[in-house]
């Protein structure tokens, strides 16, 4: 049985830790090395790190000053032993089958990483989403178009098992606010079969539970770098994933505008201007585009008319999102 490392990065998520880390240790697949990468959390986490550590002899604690969810992923990669890796987020659980099950797909289909469904936890609601009919072998560009088009797979690095070799050149950007963003073509060209199996098994918690939380900042902005450079180098090596690649660079110009417009001082952001006039500009790409949702085209539709009027969309969705 090959040894999988289990690579969990810890920061302030103490309410939620002990959860996440018993639905690895309860994993049916036991033959487990478990990393708590505790990124120098400033609540308790630490501590529960350590208490941890002394319930299960495959636990393994580091302790390191801040260094952001890319910094603590690379810090586990330097030291993992298994010959399998997957990341798990510490607010986040998963099915007690889900290592099992991935490495089945691993050993059955001769697979490099194999990609599971996931569970969308709002509060008490759980959504499921069926866009894929069989569990099979993707070519790289054929995974990325699943991926960032999100129909069927996810630019998350959670949710996916690595052989270790995909890693052996390859490490997260540091400093960026959605680091998958930025890491999802690096990890999938490093592979010459990929698996995505149609069980949901991440359990992927929205726990933004306040408008103020999803609000802009500068780093917001990443969101849209790490779709432009995904797309600069789908056109150049995957022409077959284009349509995924347009559609994740135009929907992150429309999630960046959605945080702008939860701010009460939406108006004087000073990329505003530039992020509307990109979807005036591509609208006509949006409308055409198959992977973008009916209420997204409206929503489209909409901001280029009147974002005013598409500010109290936004915010009424998220509040009864979250209330």
């Amino acid at each position: 049985m090959s040894l999988v490392t289990v690579i969990i990065p810890v920061y302030k998520t103490r309410d939620y830790l002990e959860s996440c880390v018993k639905s690895v240790v309860n994993q049916t697949y036991k033959n487990l090395e478990i990393i708590l990468v505790d990124d120098g959390s400033p609540d308790e986490c630490g501590q529960i790190c350590d208490e941890l550590k002394k319930q299960d002899p495959r636990i393994i604690v580091i302790h390191q000053d801040n260094q952001g969810l890319s910094g603590a992923r690379n810090t586990a990669l330097n030291i993992m032993s298994g010959e399998a890796v997957t990341f798990i987020d510490s607010d986040d659980t998963v099915d007690p089958h889900m290592i099992e099950y991935m490495m089945d797909d691993m050993e059955k289909y001769d697979a490099d990483i194999v990609e599971g469904q996931f569970y969308e936890v709002f509060g008490n609601e759980v959504k499921t989403y069926d866009y894929l009919k069989e569990t099979k072998v993707y070519s790289t560009e054929q995974a990325l178009l699943i991926d960032l088009s999100s129909k069927g797979g996810s630019i998350a690095a959670c949710g996916k098992l690595y052989r270790k070799k995909i890693f052996d050149a390859h490490r997260f950007e540091i400093g960026r606010i959605g680091e998958d963003a930025f890491a999802i073509i690096g990890s999938l060209r490093q592979a010459e079969r990929i698996v995505i199996d149609t069980r949901p098994m991440y359990y992927y918690y929205h726990r933004n539970n306040s408008i103020t939380t999803l609000g802009f900042n500068e780093k917001t902005l990443d969101e849209i770098r790490g779709a432009k450079i995904n797309l600069d180098i789908v056109e150049k090596e995957f022409p077959g994933a284009l349509a995924g690649a347009l559609f994740r660079y135009d929907w992150s110009y429309l999630w960046v505008l959605d945080r702008i417009l939860l701010d009460d001082h939406w108006t004087k952001n000073q990329y505003l201007k530039m992020i509307l006039a990109h979807i005036r500009k591509n609208l006509a790409r949006i409308l055409k585009n198959p992977y973008f949702t009916r209420n997204r085209k409206i929503g489209a539709i909409l901001t280029s008319f009147s974002p005013r009027l598409y500010r109290s969309f936004v915010v009424q969705t998220w509040k009864r999102k979250w209330n």
